[in-house]
């Protein structure tokens, strides 16, 4: 059980760098630049939500078997990537079009470059979104089972597909199951409690203007 909340942790914690770290750009240049291309991209992120995972699980585990990344934390990572990617850049992009053009614009002229001025100046404004979006996507990861189960057998496997081996033919050991459930739900419960104050301003972010 150890093993497979090791991997639970590493694996939440990979595919949540990984959104973040695409998300942020993407739904900066999405809001800032409003291009043709920006709108596809946001309409293809929702559609891609919107897609069953079951869609996408089957050809994952192709790629990722070809790759040998198959009942790896990182190729699950991988995976679970392409769920809370799309949902990180809605909820980013979001949170961008409440910072005005003028904060951007006053760090250009004090001689920082965009990126620059993204990474020392929009992302503090932000930081209650990112911290939200974060907690999104981890919990994504967190609490995915379908991926879990398609490309994980032994070494990778995480605590979802663990608590769903406590079935049996002679029925479900209820203790044991129960027991497992609620201490893997501590770590959620402890982030989100850590991150309570950071959530709320992102939440409330944009919502009063004046």
């Amino acid at each position: 059980m150890t093993a497979s909340f090791v991997n639970s942790v590493s694996t939440a914690l990979i595919a949540t760098l990984l959104s973040m770290a695409l998300a942020v750009p993407a739904a900066w240049g999405i809001t800032r630049y409003r291009t043709r291309t920006g709108r596809l991209l946001m309409a293809g992120s929702l559609l891609v939500r919107m897609a069953p995972a079951v869609a996408i699980g089957i050809p994952l585990v192709t790629i990722l078997g070809a790759v040998g990344l198959t009942d790896t934390p990182t190729g699950l990572a991988l995976a679970q990537t392409t769920v809370a990617l799309p949902l990180s850049i809605w909820l980013l992009a979001s949170f961008f079009e409440g910072v005005p053009r003028e904060i951007e614009e006053a760090a250009l002229v004090d001689g920082c470059g965009r990126f620059a001025a993204l990474l020392r100046v929009i992302l503090p404004v932000v930081s209650g979104g990112v911290a939200v979006t974060a907690i999104f996507a981890f919990l994504a990861s967190w609490n995915e089972f379908l991926f879990a189960l398609l490309l994980t057998s032994i070494r990778a496997q995480t605590t979802p597909i663990a608590i769903a081996n406590f079935q049996s033919q002679f029925g479900l050991d209820w203790g044991p199951m129960t027991a497992l459930a609620t201490l893997y739900s501590v770590p959620a419960v402890v982030l989100t409690l850590l991150l309570q104050r950071r959530i709320v301003a992102g939440l409330s972010l944009g919502a009063v203007k004046g």
